[in-house]
């Protein structure tokens, strides 16, 4: 990205790796919603030039003469985040939240590319069982990786899942999609909504028991979109709301779609407006009282602990999650042209593409 909404191919040189550290070639690499934010320039956190690209699946090439559990050939997934290991939050084992986290294609070149390097035991290894088309393996890496941080780490205990809960999703896009399969391979009954027929269709495919498009709202029967979800599930609400599309109006229904002692988990991220140069905070509203006489809450996520991801590995492996169908389109870098590449990006501001598009090589 050498500026905003401005990607070009070029030929780079990557640093040597360290004596701890490995040299990743690229399998594939899925563009998420957060890059499309940088490329649009909604977060001035990111300056260009830089490399993006943070859901990278590939094949170790390299590693340095301190490694020992990593070898040449390994098939791996990296982890988008990753910590310092010696502040309060990696301390506690939160590396997801460090101080001075290290992020892909934000603060350390991107997937977006043949090669990528990274601190050896951050590279995850993967069993011979999915080294099938490695690459459709990418949004593991955070589509995946996110909602099960979500609903393994997020919520209290007593909000977890059990078998047959209601979930909802709202939001079925790359995360939201994830949030699908994840709930569903847990057990959980999921109701997703989106206002896009073929985001609810591939719902559908992930295992998703209803779905719902709010633009068909019978008005005459329901009087919100969280009021259809209560009526649909049963009982007062879903136990568990995801809002996976960063909308403080979907934050709000997400919030008003629980039963008593629910959680709705904010995953997607809500941008400030920048106008005329200066910040405008983006406010969510929620109604105070029933916070308290339902006990229900509200709580946030951000990416994955690194801790999170052998486990995550298993459970893509013993539930057989069909990742394939996490994945609309594959690109590759090697026959696309600059304006190409600026193309396919808008194409995802757009909403063409009901889930991930995965760059490879």
């Amino acid at each position: 990205m050498h500026d905003y909404r401005n990607l070009k191919i070029n030929d780079v040189q990557l640093f040597d790796i360290e004596p701890d550290e490995a040299r990743i070639k690229v399998a594939g690499c899925s563009v998420c919603h957060t890059d499309i934010g940088y490329w649009k320039g909604e977060t001035q956190l990111v300056k260009p030039p830089i490399i993006l690209g943070h859901e990278i699946s590939g094949v170790v090439e390299e590693v340095g003469e301190d490694v020992v559990l990593l070898n040449k050939g390994d098939h791996v997934i990296l982890p988008p985040v990753y910590g310092d290991r010696v502040c309060k939050s990696c301390r506690r084992g939160d590396d997801n939240l460090c101080e001075n986290y290290t992020m892909f294609g934000f603060n350390r070149p991107g997937g977006f590319a043949e090669e990528v390097t990274v601190p050896a035991k951050y590279a995850f290894r993967i069993s011979d069982k999915l080294e099938r088309d490695l690459e459709y393996y990418a949004p593991v890496a955070d589509a995946l990786s996110t909602p099960f941080q979500a609903l393994k780490v997020a919520i209290p205990e007593a909000a977890q899942i059990r078998e047959g809960d209601w979930v909802a999703v709202y939001g079925c896009g790359g995360v939201g999609s994830g949030a699908i399969t994840i709930a569903n391979a847990l057990g959980a009954n999921v109701i997703a909504i989106d206002k896009r027929d073929s985001a609810l269709e591939m719902a559908k495919i992930l295992g998703a028991k209803e779905t719902f498009n709010p633009n068909s709202l019978d008005t005459k029967r329901y009087s919100s979109v969280p009021d259809y979800v209560r009526k649909t599930v049963g009982g007062d609400g879903v136990g568990i709301a995801m809002e996976c599309i960063g909308m403080p109006s979907t934050v709000e229904d997400a919030v008003k779609s629980l039963r008593k002692g629910g959680r709705a988990i904010d995953i997607g991220y809500i941008p400030d407006k920048i106008v005329e140069g200066k910040t405008e905070r983006t406010l969510v509203k929620l109604w105070g009282a029933p916070i308290m006489f339902k006990g229900i809450g509200l709580d946030g996520t951000f990416g994955c602990r690194t801790s999170l991801f052998p486990e995550l590995i298993r459970l893509v492996e013993e539930k057989n999650i069909p990742v394939h169908e996490l994945v609309s389109e594959v690109y590759s870098l090697s026959l696309l042209a600059d304006e190409e590449t600026n193309e396919v990006f808008e194409e995802i501001e757009k909403g063409k593409y009901a889930g991930r598009v995965v760059i490879t090589p």
